[in-house]
């Protein structure tokens, strides 16, 4: 991939974010007690260094491609002002067709190591296949961004792009899509987590359940130092903490060697059981009684006036995507009877939005996309940890999922 420097930008944007992060992890705050000061900053810094990379390629912070670059050429460059005062680099590409601004806008957050320029490959195909705005974000550090990363900076920078979002009056009544890549994975399940009812759908490829449980693979001489982690992104629980009504879908690469795949594993297993801990409890069903636990594969009905009749769907022979479109429910079952068939248990009929359709996606390749408790998973067996976005099916599956949940 060519490279060259940003040309002097024409236009300018700046905001400052209309809400800040959370606060930092009360682990963190454990650990800076058991380290004197000196030797904690020191520490901190250290891995900093050691797990962002905005140096590599060598040339990342001085050469960054823009989407014109790209076959884009109606791109904005921005600058966003964050509340701790840093100036981060972006880039606003709307999508209009006929006129028309699209109704849908992807905010991309880019893996560790590089810059935005080097992602827009992948940006062009979701802004022009998938018709979306494409806001890519360059956390601080990184690229033409000023400050330092970590991962408080990096949660503030995200959720300085998402206002930015909402206050620009084009796209503040836009339905919202949050994609990461790796570390980019971890900062939009954390920025989903905090933002109930703002966000649409969630796509994560190649992310792990916390670096923690991270760093013994990357060297297993910091499995016993793991409480001295100061940068802590936990997934595992973040992604629960998801509106129960945002479809996610977890893309995962089956030979990674920088995050195994059992952290994809574990995250799909984690949040597909606290959906269905909800799910039972909206039944009135006591999760913990096997004897009334709707279990997928055993269809349950009941007489209620926020009850909706059950159908089974079946698949025409010309049709990608298995769906059913009926009212707009807000939580869907899947009963477990695989592709001849998807029994849906169709809930609160008045809900206040659309959800996620229960649906198996195929792609052309024969590829499937299993949904569970809007929850969808999609395999890539040759996929490695910055080559799965180069795997067949892999942007027919995204496609396919947003067609189904916008």
């Amino acid at each position: 991939m060519s490279s060259s420097s940003v040309p002097p930008s024409p236009q300018t944007q700046s905001i400052s974010a209309l809400s800040s992060t959370q606060a930092p992890s009360p682990r963190t705050s454990q650990s800076n007690k058991k380290v004197p000061s000196k030797v904690w900053e020191q520490l901190k810094h250290y891995q900093e260094n050691l797990i962002y990379l905005p140096l590599t390629p060598p040339d990342s912070r001085t050469v960054v491609q823009t989407p014109d670059q790209h076959e884009m050429p109606h791109y904005v460059p921005i600058t966003l002002q964050t509340p701790d005062e840093v100036k981060l680099a972006a880039y606003y590409i709307p999508h209009i067709s006929d006129g028309k601004l699209s109704p849908h806008t992807l905010l991309y957050c880019h893996g560790n190591a590089g810059n935005i320029g080097q992602r827009l490959p992948i940006a062009k195909i979701l802004h022009l296949g998938c018709k979306l705005n494409v806001f890519m974000l360059e956390y601080r550090g990184f690229g033409r961004s000023e400050g330092r990363a970590d991962e408080k900076g990096l949660k503030i920078d995200s959720q300085t792009a998402l206002d930015w979002i909402f206050a620009k009056e084009e796209l503040k009544r836009t339905k919202v899509v949050l994609y990461g890549q790796s570390m980019g994975g971890a900062v939009v399940i954390d920025l989903a987590s905090r933002n109930p009812g703002k966000i649409t759908a969630v796509i994560v490829e190649n992310t792990f359940l916390s670096l923690p449980k991270l760093m013994p693979h990357v060297s297993p001489l910091l499995r016993m130092a793991s409480f001295l982690l100061h940068q802590i992104w936990d997934s595992e629980t973040a992604i629960t903490q998801i509106d129960i009504e945002v479809p996610i879908l977890l893309l995962s690469g089956g030979k990674d060697d920088v995050i195994p795949q059992q952290h994809m594993l574990g995250l799909l297993k984690t949040v597909r059981e606290a959906r269905y801990t909800a799910f039972t409890k909206g039944l009135g069903f006591d999760a913990g009684n096997s004897g009334n636990d709707p279990t997928p594969g055993r269809l349950i009905r009941r007489q209620s006036d926020s009850m909706i009749d059950v159908e089974e769907s079946t698949r025409g022979s010309n049709s990608s995507l298995h769906e059913k479109k009926a009212v707009r429910p807000s939580l869907l079952l899947n009963s477990g009877r695989g592709k001849k068939g998807l029994v849906q248990l169709l809930l609160k009929r008045n809900a206040h939005k659309p959800n996620p359709v229960d649906v198996e996606l195929e792609t052309n390749t024969g590829r499937s996309v299993k949904n569970v408790y809007g929850v969808y998973w999609a395999e890539f067996p040759n996929g490695g940890h910055g080559s799965t976005c180069t795997e067949s099916g892999y942007f027919e599956a995204i496609q396919n999922f947003l067609r189904a949940v916008l």
